[in-house]
């Protein structure tokens, strides 16, 4: 009788003991997560939003391009054209989440991607964003024409990325420059300057916004942690899909020609696609 007392002692005091243990929230994922919780009692709270982080990667055809490689006369264009990158540098605003209604949640703000830059290669979004799916991802390459003001971004007027008020004002969406073989072993440079289409007939000119609307192909998520979302840029594509591109042709003063304004940007289609998806 004696034992059984000592044994429902010893319970009662392991009851005790158990049930004087602090509850709370133990996942440290939760906001409401409690150091001193020594018993999670079911109790945790979720984010609703989370930070979004683009990051910005760059290859030649599947052959990762960076600062290091300047200068090298190592690519070769789907016209034939041998050519160096020796600065690779452009503008992306107004960047969206599709969702499945057809609606799309449009983040403000801007980024100038500077190949020689590390810093700019990753761009935080300044708001978080609500958990969920997402059909698609988008961005502008430039400035739409309601941004697109000439004087109104000090960060982008310090670097002079500004656009002529000659050829229609407002700001660069890029500024691709480098050098290539004409005949071995001369060589020239080529400046691949894209923003406002400037077209002169006769006595009339009229201007003609050139920024260019990315639809990231396959780009659906779901958003249920912070996040880093690659955008991987093809620069090849800049000489190819639709337009074959010779730099004999298109090489310098190309910021006035119509033309070659109207050429790049139906070539823009091609260039970002979707990297990966990290959570």
């Amino acid at each position: 009788m004696k034992n059984l007392v000592v044994v429902f002692t010893i319970l009662a005091t392991i009851a005790a003991i158990t049930s004087c243990r602090k509850k709370g929230c133990t996942n440290t994922s939760a906001t409401n997560y409690d150091a001193e919780a020594e018993k999670d009692d079911g109790t945790c709270e979720w984010p609703t939003e989370h930070n979004l982080t683009f990051s910005f990667s760059h290859n030649y055809d599947g052959t990762a391009v960076s600062s290091s490689d300047f200068s090298d006369l190592k690519y070769a264009n789907a016209f034939g054209n041998v050519h160096s990158v020796s600065k690779l540098m452009y503008l992306v605003s107004g960047l969206r989440l599709y969702t499945s209604g057809g609606d799309s949640l449009v983040i403000e703000g801007h980024q100038l991607i500077n190949l020689s830059d590390a810093g700019t290669l990753s761009y935080e979004l300044d708001q978080q964003i609500p958990v969920g799916s997402y059909t698609g991802i988008g961005f502008n390459f430039g400035f739409d024409a309601a941004d697109n003001t000439s004087g109104a971004y000090p960060d982008l007027n310090l670097v002079n990325w500004s656009w002529p008020m000659m050829l229609g004002g407002g700001y660069h969406n890029i500024q691709f420059e480098g050098n290539f073989i004409t005949t071995i072993p001369d060589t020239i440079g080529f400046a691949y300057h894209m923003g406002t289409a400037r077209e002169v007939v006769g006595v009339d000119t009229t201007f003609h916004t050139n920024h260019f609307l990315v639809q990231l192909p396959n780009s659906g998520f779901t958003l249920s942690q912070d996040a880093t979302i690659e955008v991987k840029m093809n620069i090849a594509e800049w000489f190819k899909n639709p337009n074959t591109w010779d730099l004999n042709t298109y090489n310098s003063m190309l910021m006035p020609n119509y033309a070659a304004q109207r050429l790049m940007n139906e070539n823009a289609a091609s260039v970002f696609t979707l990297g990966e998806i990290a959570q």
